[in-house]
C-alpha cells in the first residue's frame, strides 16, 4: 500500500519547486565538474585529490547513485503534485546519470538511467493513470542518445589518460589508407578514420563487457579449485597486476604497467564467483539467498521511502549491478551494503524532515 499522503509531504515541494530544481541543477554541475577537474574519484584510476575527513568516499557514492537516489524524490514528489504522465523533472535525472557517468569516467550511465525511468513508468501504472507509451519511448530515445554521446565522450578521455584497453580495439570497421587518396581527400578521410576508431570502441566495449559467461567458462575448466579458492578470494588485495581472478583462475601473467596510474578490472560474475566452490549446490543456495537478500534491500528501501517505487527500483539496479560485476576485492562489498543503507536512511530522514513542514 502507498503510504504517502498528499497532505502531510507537498507542503514543503509545492510552495519552492523552483527553488529546489534549481538548487538540485546546481548540485549536479557543480559536484560532477569538479570531480572531473580534480579527481577525486574516477573508474579506473588513483584519486589525483584526496580530500580530508575521508571526503572521496563521499563524493564516490553522490556520483554512483547518490545525486540519482535525490533526482528519484524529486521526480516522485513531481509526480505526486501533478499525477501525469509527463514529469519534465525526469529529464533532470537522465541529465544527472550523463554528468555523473562523464565526471567518473564510466560507461554505464545507461544502467542507472533505465532504472529511474521504469520506475517513473510503474508509479505511474501502479497509480490507476494511463500510461502514454510514446511519453516513455520519447524518454528511452532522450536516454540512449545521452548513452552514445557519454560513451564517445569518456572513450576519447580514457584514450588521452593512457587508458590500456583504450589502445588494444580491435578493427571491426577497417580505416581507409591515407596513401591511397589525394591530398584534397586527406582531411576527410583522417575524420572517417577517427569516427571508425571511435566506433570500434564502442563496438568492443559491448562485446566485452558481457560479464558471466567468459567467468563461468574459465571456473569450469580450472580443476584446481574448491572451497579453499573460494575463501582465498576474500584476502585478495588491491595491486595493479595481481587479481585473484585473472592469475589463479585464469593463469594470466599480463603485466600492468604502474604509471600512469591506470589499472583494469575483469571480473568472474557472481555465478562464477560462488562455483568457484564446484560445488552446485553452494552455488544454487548461495544465488537463492543472494536473491532473497536484494529483494528485501529492495522492499525495505520502498517502505522507507514512502512508496517512491523509482528510488526502490534504483536500488535494485545498484544491487544487480553489483552482483553482475562481482568477483573483484569482494571482501569490500560490506562498504556498498553500509552504502546503499545509508542512502535509504537518509531518505527516510529527508521523508521526515518534509513531513516537518506540513502545515
Amino acid at each position: 500500500m502507498d503510504e504517502f499522503n498528499k497532505t502531510d509531504y507537498l507542503t514543503l515541494y509545492s510552495n519552492n519547486r523552483k527553488i529546489i530544481h534549481f538548487i538540485y541543477l546546481f548540485l549536479i554541475i557543480f559536484i560532477g565538474c569538479s570531480n572531473f577537474l580534480f579527481v577525486f574519484f574516477q573508474k579506473g584510476t588513483i584519486p589525483e585529490t584526496i580530500l580530508p575527513f575521508g571526503l572521496n568516499n563521499l563524493i564516490n557514492w553522490l556520483l554512483m547513485f547518490g545525486l540519482a537516489s535525490f533526482s528519484t524524490l524529486i521526480i516522485f514528489l513531481e509526480f505526486k503534485f501533478k499525477k501525469k504522465n509527463s514529469n519534465s523533472v525526469v529529464k533532470y535525472g537522465l541529465i544527472e546519470t550523463f554528468i555523473s557517468a562523464i565526471s567518473i569516467l564510466s560507461r554505464a550511465m545507461i544502467f542507472n538511467g533505465v532504472s529511474i525511468i521504469y520506475g517513473f513508468y510503474r508509479l505511474v501504472e501502479i497509480n490507476n493513470i494511463k500510461v502514454k507509451k510514446i511519453k516513455f519511448i520519447k524518454y528511452f530515445m532522450i536516454i540512449l542518445v545521452l548513452f552514445m554521446i557519454s560513451l564517445l565522450i569518456v572513450s576519447k578521455i580514457r584514450q588521452s589518460k593512457n587508458f590500456t584497453v583504450g589502445h588494444e580495439v580491435h578493427s571491426y570497421i577497417p580505416q581507409i589508407d591515407v596513401n591511397d587518396v589525394n591530398d584534397v581527400n586527406a582531411k576527410s578521410v583522417k575524420i572517417i578514420n577517427s569516427f571508425t576508431k571511435e566506433l570500434n570502441q564502442i563496438i568492443f566495449l559491448v562485446a566485452g563487457r558481457w560479464v558471466g559467461v567468459e567467468g563461468v567458462m574459465a571456473v569450469s575448466a580450472n580443476n584446481d579449485l574448491g572451497f579453499n579458492s573460494f575463501l582465498t578470494s576474500f584476502k585478495d588485495e588491491f595491486d595493479y597486476s595481481n587479481s585473484f581472478y585473472e592469475n589463479k583462475i585464469k593463469g594470466s601473467r599480463y603485466i600492468y604497467i604502474k604509471e600512469p596510474k591506470i589499472y583494469t578490472i575483469y571480473v568472474p560474475g557472481i555465478i562464477a564467483f560462488l562455483f568457484y566452490t564446484k560445488s552446485l549446490i553452494f552455488l544454487f543456495f548461495g544465488i537463492f539467498f543472494l536473491c532473497i537478500f536484494c529483494s528485501f534491500v529492495e522492499f525495505f528501501a520502498y517502505k522507507m521511502s514512502k512508496g517512491n517505487v523509482i528510488f526502490s527500483y534504483l536500488i535494485g539496479n545498484v544491487l544487480a549491478y553489483r552482483l553482475a560485476h562481482f568477483g573483484y576485492l569482494p571482501q569490500n562489498s560490506y562498504k556498498l551494503i553500509l552504502a546503499i543503507f545509508f542512502n535509504i536512511v537518509l531518505m527516510w530522514i529527508v521523508m521526515k524532515i518534509i513531513k516537518s513542514f506540513h502545515s
